[in-house]
């Protein structure tokens, strides 16, 4: 093989791997921030709340905004965790809404 290939090739596995670190913080996101919700676009909406985000050394808020509803799921909202150390972001994200039998 080509050297300067195998440098190459050696050089986007290192950045592919440094880019998957994500710094998390040590401590808890400040709390919510109260929003000014603006009119709804339309009939099927809901509000998706801001949420606090940390970026490099600082928390910076991330404003809510208006989300399209979607039939058979519901929005399980994002929110930090705590892991050993660390707060973690876990995404908001929707899931399958479960049938409710008598």
């Amino acid at each position: 093989m080509n050297k300067r290939w195998l440098a190459w090739m050696l050089l986007v596995i290192m950045v592919t791997a440094l880019s998957a670190c994500v710094a998390s913080p040590r401590t808890a996101p400040p709390p919510p921030r109260q929003e000014m919700r603006m009119a709804s676009p339309g009939p099927g909406y809901f509000w998706v709340s801001g949420h606090w985000e940390w970026r490099s050394r600082d928390w910076y808020w991330i404003r809510g905004h208006w989300e399209r509803k979607r039939p058979g799921r519901v929005w399980v909202s994002g929110h930090w965790e705590r892991r050993g150390k660390r707060q973690v972001w876990v995404r908001g994200h929707w899931r399958r809404a479960r049938a409710y039998r008598r």
